[in-house]
């Protein structure tokens, strides 16, 4: 017995929606999702695309839920800076050093936090760059700025998505043996 074509678009259709409907009805992933290296490259091209080569940077701080995944961040980022050779990443000791000098300074009265100069003009840096990471059910998000040392411009500001499987994220991000 023949269908009528009719008959038989509607059972595609009808098989083909039903299939979607169920495949859909969770909740779909999210796209753009970077690994951690992705998204630390995609990070660095951002940088150097709004800072002068040859450059002079100090990476500051990524703040993060856990201090030791924000300075895993701050070291690898550095690490990117140093293999690409298009800035020059100053020692994160030295931007340590001097942001806890300049906060003594600062605290002594002696200058205003308006005419205070900051850490990267102390280091001779032509740019600080700062940012923030935050864990969320399905992925990771990290946001950082290069600021001008000189102007307290942005230079720029950049989000990145990174993916919540990626291997090297979830060591990082892991709770610590021993309570920590």
């Amino acid at each position: 017995m023949k269908m009528p074509l009719c008959g038989m678009t509607l059972a595609a259709v009808t098989a083909l929606a039903l299939f979607f409907g169920c495949a859909t009805s969770a909740n779909p992933p999210i796209g753009g999702l970077l690994s951690l290296d992705m998204a630390m490259n995609a990070v660095a091209s951002e940088i150097e695309a709004n800072i002068k080569g040859g450059s002079e940077i100090a990476v500051y701080q990524i703040t993060a839920s856990r201090d030791e995944t924000g300075e895993y961040l701050v070291d690898f980022l550095n690490g990117k800076f140093t293999e690409r050779k298009k800035l020059i990443p100053l020692a994160r000791e030295k931007v340590l050093e001097a942001a806890a000098a300049e906060h003594q300074f600062q605290m002594s009265g002696l200058v205003s936090d308006a005419s205070a100069v900051g850490i990267g003009h102390y280091l001779g840096a032509k740019a600080v760059i700062n940012g923030v990471f935050e864990q969320y059910a399905d992925f990771s998000q990290l946001r950082v700025r290069a600021i001008d040392v000189l102007t307290s411009t942005v230079l720029t500001s950049y989000t990145v998505r990174i993916n919540n499987n990626d291997p090297v994220l979830k060591n990082i991000t892991a709770p610590r043996q021993g309570g920590r």
